[in-house]
């Protein structure tokens, strides 16, 4: 009887130590592979990275945000209470979210992942894409052309109701400030500080 007694005892304990802990996520700011760059009353920008063969800590993502990948990608996006999903971007590629998830990022192969993730600190309305498929549910909405302020090769990438993203190409030795236009024409986004 004793010997029952135990045996059930330490299967009990083996199956409580086998359940992983549950871990609280932490701030964006707190998650030490996201590093702040720049803040403004309008966006929050993030230099990321992550070394092949490591993990982000669990964190939360509560503001609409976009990502810019600094090379191409090949990681494993683990949401709470989503199957993990692997990801595979390429460089420059953008994405979206509209955040309000908490989630973390781990790299399976020697290849690091490496992005800017700039959060728009204002509530953003209804997304949709222009001349990049960036959100998977919306079509393509691009105009004939794009005429850049810069004279730049521009795109138009994806906007809100707030915002509106395009890509830039640049000739070899130029300069530029990076920029993120409202829609409503003025430019407070802009990271200029003239």
């Amino acid at each position: 009887m004793k010997s029952i007694l135990f045996s059930a005892i330490l299967l009990l304990s083996w199956a409580v130590g086998a359940q992983a802990p549950a871990t609280a996520p932490v701030a964006l700011k707190d998650e030490p592979h996201h590093h702040l760059l720049f803040e403004n009353d309008y966006v929050r920008a993030w230099a990321f990275g992550i070394a092949g063969h490591q993990a982000t800590l669990l964190h939360n993502h509560d503001l609409p945000y976009f990502g810019v990948a600094v090379g191409s990608a090949d990681f494993i996006n683990a949401v709470t209470g989503k199957p993990e999903a692997r990801v595979t971007l390429t460089d420059g590629q953008v994405s979206y979210s509209k955040g309000g998830f908490s989630h973390l990022v781990r790299t399976e192969t020697d290849t690091p992942f490496r992005n800017f993730t700039i959060e728009l600190l204002r509530p953003q309305g209804a997304a949709r894409n222009r001349c990049v498929k960036v959100i998977a549910d919306s079509p393509l909405d691009c105009p004939q052309t794009t005429a850049s302020p810069l004279g730049a090769a521009t795109t138009l990438v994806f906007e809100t109701e707030e915002v509106v993203c395009s890509r830039a190409r640049f000739r070899p030795f130029s300069e530029s400030p990076a920029w993120i236009r409202s829609p409503h024409g003025s430019s407070p986004y802009s990271t200029n500080p003239n």
